[in-house]
């Protein structure tokens, strides 16, 4: 079962790509029924910029590793992960207040992230606290 899973990981990929891009489309029709709330934007923007990295994952296992994909895959990588936590950071109670110095810890972390293969340093680094 392993092997099988291994052999087809970059359709497992694609389908990952369209449950983003699906939830991004869903996120979509908040937007439009709760207009007044702008925070379902950010979400929708992470699904479909996120669906894109999960795309151009899938590619690389058909294609080898050129540097210019994995440099745009790293970087869509991080801006989804900072559109999630714009999403969240605008999301909380306004009794809460996460004011934007809270960028500056995560762009010290994504300018070690653009380093090449450290796409796990973005999704534990800037990803989990986002999430």
């Amino acid at each position: 079962m392993t092997s099988f899973l291994i052999q087809n990981l970059d359709f497992i990929y694609v389908l990952y790509g369209v449950a983003f891009l699906a939830m991004g489309v869903l996120a979509s029709a908040l937007v439009k029924t709760r207009a007044t709330d702008p925070a379902w934007r950010w979400l929708q923007a992470f699904g479909l910029i996120h669906g894109m990295n999960e795309w151009l994952e899938a590619l690389t296992f058909s294609w080898a590793q050129v540097p210019l994909v994995v440099a745009v895959r790293t970087a869509l990588l991080l801006v989804s992960f900072l559109v999630l936590l714009e999403f969240g950071r605008r999301g909380v109670p306004p009794h809460f207040i996460l004011r934007r110095w809270i960028y500056i810890p995560a762009l010290i972390a994504a300018a070690t992230c653009l380093l090449p293969d450290n796409a796990m340093l973005i999704r534990y680094g800037l990803g989990l606290p986002a999430s």
